[in-house]
């Protein structure tokens, strides 16, 4: 059996388990899931956590965006 291990330097307490996807974090921002790419591409939107191709993203990440607008 194999063990994962999850380090993140920006944020040693996220707990991978937690993460969202573009569908989920769309709806906590109540903004369409267009909109949020769009906003990742032009790097305005919440930070994102990538693994591998797929994009996720951090409740708390969000939290800390919403705080700053």
């Amino acid at each position: 059996m194999v063990e994962l291990t999850y380090r993140n330097d920006r944020n040693p307490d996220m707990n991978p388990d937690e993460l969202l996807t573009n569908e989920a974090a769309a709806l906590m921002l109540k903004v369409s899931p267009i909109t949020l790419a769009l906003w990742r591409r032009s790097g305005k939107g919440p930070d994102v956590v990538r693994i591998g191709a797929r994009v996720w993203y951090h409740p708390a990440d969000i939290a800390r965006w919403l705080d700053q607008q």
